[in-house]
């Protein structure tokens, strides 16, 4: 009897142990069932909208450039002017640094000076006899002796001939000896011979005067050129800047002998401010660019200002002006060469740099643009991302027109108004909905 109640009990354990598995099965079974309802909530739909940067599709007039490449001409872009010893003479100061700016009149180099005073000495004192000279010739001294000489000579042939008529009746009544008429007929011709030597004497000095003044004049002119030469010299001596620019490196050092045989180059000074650039147009390019000009009828200074873009692809703040273009288009490259013209105050484009000229060829009226940044190619189609007045994102696609600066003409696919993403695009997808931020633009051709 015992035993079979502990059979019993037994048997009762082990059917709720039966029970308590098939119990744990169901809530295992219930709780993996539940668990697929759980996991069709999409988690992102929980998150807020991603924040992308938009901007406004704007209308507006845009002028349209075009761009050429460019080079700050090595030979003739700028000004460079020789700095030559123009006389013997040693090299005593350099009175610059090299490669610093200059102005014009600054003093670059002296010279030894002192043959060249001694000649400008020589040559006053050259002059101060000349001038002592012409004094004497001016004063007439030997001229007024042979005059006086002249006067006494034809004083004495009158006096000759009174006493020759006296005695020549009183001869021949024979008052007189004939002797005494003989001599004085003698002592007439005797003061005629005097007369015209006196006056040959006469005549001789007024002509040596006439000569002595000339003379005197032409040492005082050959004093006065030799007294400018040796001044020319002497300031040849001081050698200052003849412009403003740059100075360039020195080519002889103080203390040697320059100018000997011919100019000895002591350096360089480069004019900066203005500077020419080369660029080159197409010949449609370049008839586009003379129809504008004839039209207009405006000077060929008046042709649209020009843009510069460095090398770093920052814009140089000057504008620049056409300053020529070539006569003749190159066959070979069908282009024809412009000449451009900036200023430079802080000397900052050099001979020999590149860049790029931007120039205005025409204009889009009430064009439509978008940032090109705005802008995804994919698989060669151009689309945009917009963001719709509920914040939603749809995919347009596009068709471009001209770029202008950081913009972009658009042809086809957006309206003025709407918005597009610029940044934030790899962040959406089509129907979702974003969080926009405004960021305005300019339609201003970029650069750093």
């Amino acid at each position: 009897m015992g035993e079979i109640k502990i059979s019993f009990q037994i048997c009762r354990l082990l059917h709720f142990r039966k029970i308590l598995i098939w119990l744990c099965i169901c809530v295992f079974l219930f709780s993996f069932g539940c668990t697929p309802e759980k996991k069709k909530v999409n988690p992102v739909a929980l998150q807020p909208p991603p924040t992308v940067v938009v901007a406004r599709v704007i209308r507006k007039t845009v002028p349209i450039y075009e761009e050429y490449v460019a080079g700050v001409d090595p030979t003739t872009g700028a000004d460079i002017v020789e700095i030559r010893a123009r006389v013997e003479a040693f090299l005593l100061t350099q009175n610059f640094k090299e490669g610093q700016p200059v102005v014009k009149g600054q003093l670059l180099f002296t010279l030894d000076s002192s043959s060249y005073q001694a000649d400008l000495r020589s040559a006053k004192a050259s002059r101060d006899k000349a001038r002592a000279d012409l004094e004497y010739a001016k004063s007439k001294v030997t001229v007024e002796m042979a005059e006086a000489n002249l006067i006494a000579a034809k004083a004495q042939l009158s006096n000759a001939e009174v006493n020759s008529a006296r005695l020549k009746p009183l001869v021949k009544e024979k008052a007189v000896p004939q002797r005494d008429y003989d001599n004085a007929v003698t002592e007439v011709l005797v003061a005629k011979a005097s007369v015209a030597e006196k006056k040959a004497k006469y005549n001789n000095a007024v002509l040596n005067q006439r000569i002595s003044i000339k003379k005197a004049l032409a040492a005082i002119e050959s004093a006065e050129a030799a007294i400018n030469r040796a001044n020319i010299n002497i300031s040849y001596c001081v050698i200052r800047s003849p412009m403003d620019g740059m100075a360039g490196e020195r080519l002889v050092a103080p203390g040697n002998l320059v100018g000997r045989g011919e100019p000895t180059l002591l350096t360089q000074v480069t004019s900066l401010d203005p500077v020419r650039v080369n660029f080159n147009v197409s010949e449609s390019d370049y008839l586009k660019l003379m129809e504008k000009f004839i039209k207009s009828g405006k000077k060929l200074m008046a042709l649209p200002n020009l843009k510069l873009i460095l090398g770093d692809g920052s814009t140089y703040p000057q504008r620049g002006r056409i300053l020529a273009i070539e006569p003749v288009l190159d066959p070979k490259t069908a282009t024809i060469n412009v000449v451009g013209e900036f200023r430079n105050p802080d000397r900052l484009l050099r001979p020999g740099m590149f860049g790029r000229i931007r120039l205005v060829m025409d204009q889009e009226i009430n064009a439509i643009l978008i940032p090109q940044k705005a802008i995804m190619v994919l698989q060669s189609a151009k689309n945009v991302y917009v963001v719709s007045s509920k914040n939603k994102v749809e995919l347009r696609s596009l068709q471009l027109g001209e770029n202008v600066g950081k913009m972009v003409i658009i042809n086809k696919g957006v309206k003025p108004g709407e918005k597009v993403i610029v940044e934030g695009q790899q962040k959406v997808r089509p129907d979702m909905e974003v969080k926009p931020v405004y960021r305005p633009v300019t339609t201003e051709p970029g650069g750093k």
